[in-house]
């Protein structure tokens, strides 16, 4: 007779089981110990994650479509797909130009790039631009907002340190093309009160405005300054606008062929530098600022490489340094 015993184990997944062997009136034999093998365990392969394309592209026929501008903003970065010359001129989409401006939704700025088609010769005296794509740093911009002062980083008064720092590849048509950060002051009515044109890569066009010697170097109380950033010595006229009181300053290179696409922009530098001459008020706003190409006729492309930027600037409410970006 067998008789299985109360001692069994588990054993991967299979049993260990103590069989005892007896006969009736006889000596009890040798207990053999039988073991079953144990259940194999198949291992399956985790699924790979599916792939998620997050890349996007903008157009200039999109529903979100504002004052000329396409854009797509997350956190403190946007991409503008911004034509507002061709409107200006009539030119249709599609037919007379073409402009897109392709991203990373979540990598936004890095790998943004930037493509165009426009006419092949500047219009008219070339004193316009077609476009300007661009990507940007801040709240908002001033083609998103208009002539306000909403979403505002800060006052230049409060601000106490702004770093920029740009990595881009340019190609096609490089005698059209002006390599440009911008930045917009606005006044307490919410009115543009100055720009920098800070041109890094210059065209004819941008050499031509901002020579001292040409149009808005002669215009009445036009003055020039000079500064070193980022082992580079730099140009700046300082102007008013034939058609207003608006403040310009172009900064360009004191080698204006230098075509530089890669460096670092101390802002703050900058601006004390303006304050400290009486060219710039204290009470002003700032929004943000720009990384973009004039484009004045043909085709070409910008690939965003880098493109980041901080600012610290001092919340006169809370008597406290905020970082934003």
């Amino acid at each position: 007779m067998i008789t299985i015993s109360d001692d069994f184990y588990p054993l991967f997944g299979g049993l260990l089981l103590s069989f005892t062997l007896t006969g009736c009136g006889g000596d009890t034999a040798q207990t053999p110990i039988v073991t079953i093998a144990p259940t194999p365990i198949a291992i399956v392969a985790p699924t790979p994650a599916p792939v998620v394309n997050t890349t996007a592209t903008l157009t200039t026929n999109l529903t979100v479509r504002q004052n000329g501008v396409d854009y797509y903003q997350f956190g403190p970065y946007i991409v503008l797909n911004n034509n507002w010359g061709a409107d200006r001129f009539g030119l249709v989409y599609g037919k007379d130009y073409n402009q897109t401006v392709t991203y990373d939704k979540f990598a936004l700025p890095k790998g943004t790039h930037l493509v165009w088609d426009y006419p092949d010769t500047p219009h008219g005296d070339g004193s316009i631009i077609y476009g300007f794509p661009s990507v940007a740093f801040g709240k908002t911009t001033l083609g998103l907002t208009g002539y306000n002062i909403d979403n505002s980083l800060t006052q230049v008064k409060y601000i106490k340190d702004w770093d920029q720092s740009y990595d881009v590849t340019l190609s096609g048509d490089l005698k059209y093309m002006n390599l440009m950060s911008n930045m917009f002051f606005f006044d307490s009515n919410g009115e543009v009160a100055g720009e920098i044109m800070f041109s890094t890569y210059l065209d004819d066009h941008m050499r031509y405005w901002s020579s001292p010697n040409n149009f808005f170097g002669q215009q009445p109380n036009a003055h020039t300054h000079e500064i070193v950033m980022d082992g580079v010595k730099w140009d700046i006229l300082v102007s008013t606008d034939y058609k207003s009181d608006k403040k310009n300053y172009y900064v360009t290179p004191d080698d204006p062929y230098a075509n530089i696409t890669h460096g670092n922009i101390d802002w703050d530098k900058l601006i004390d530098l303006l304050e400290e001459h009486g060219d710039i008020n204290p009470d002003w706003y700032v929004k943000g600022v720009e990384l973009g190409v004039e484009v004045q006729a043909g085709d070409g492309s910008m690939v965003v490489n880098d493109f980041s930027s901080k600012i610290i600037y001092l919340d006169p409410i809370t008597n406290s340094y905020m970082t934003f970006g």
